[in-house]
């Protein structure tokens, strides 16, 4: 065997775009942004994340079933619009997977998935609670993990390392009265 086909044995094949990437990029024009881990990933704009929505779930054969994760990337320095929101999507009939990316800026509203996959209910809220990206439309947009009159959002990238300690909780590093709280 020569070394350039022991060469070509070693080296994997680049994975083939999947069928659904074709299809966004024609009828959206949608970016295509290529695969990572395994997943193809494309990058919708916030106004059309609804048709895009729509079409995975109800125009699509087969749909796009299952909605199983949307979290945020908060990209604080490195670009503007600060925040990418990450939707991940599953087929059930088929295996195929799909990464939906939407770049938002700080302070502006994403429509909310929930009238389409009702598992975005729960990550809608975890990604406001640790984000502070709001989902417009979404049926209860309430802080889910931290209390309601907690300052911040704990994700980001420029919420303080120790946390936001209100002045009255401060206390000497020596003041043993606070173990008997504990």
């Amino acid at each position: 065997m020569s070394d350039e086909q022991k060469q070509a044995q070693q080296e994997p094949e680049a994975p083939k775009t999947p069928a659904i990437v074709t299809e966004l990029v024609e009828k959206f024009g949608v970016a295509d942004e290529g695969f990572f881990r395994g997943d193809a990933t494309v990058r919708v704009p916030v106004d059309k994340l609804i048709s895009v929505f729509a079409y995975l779930k109800r125009e699509r054969q087969p749909a796009f079933s299952m909605l199983m994760d949307v979290t945020a990337i908060d990209l604080l320095g490195k670009r503007e619009p600060r925040f990418d929101v990450v939707y991940h999507f599953l087929s059930i009939l088929t295996r195929e997977r799909i990464r939906i990316k939407a770049a938002v800026a700080e302070g502006k509203q994403v429509p909310s998935a929930t009238p389409f996959w009702n598992s975005a209910n729960w990550a809608e809220r975890e990604t406001y609670d640790m984000y502070g990206i709001e989902f417009r439309g979404h049926p209860y947009m309430k802080r889910l993990l931290m209390w309601e009159g907690f300052d911040g959002w704990p994700l980001r990238k420029d919420f303080p390392l120790k946390g936001k300690v209100p002045p009255a909780e401060k206390y000497a590093a020596n003041d043993q009265s606070r173990l008997r709280r504990l």
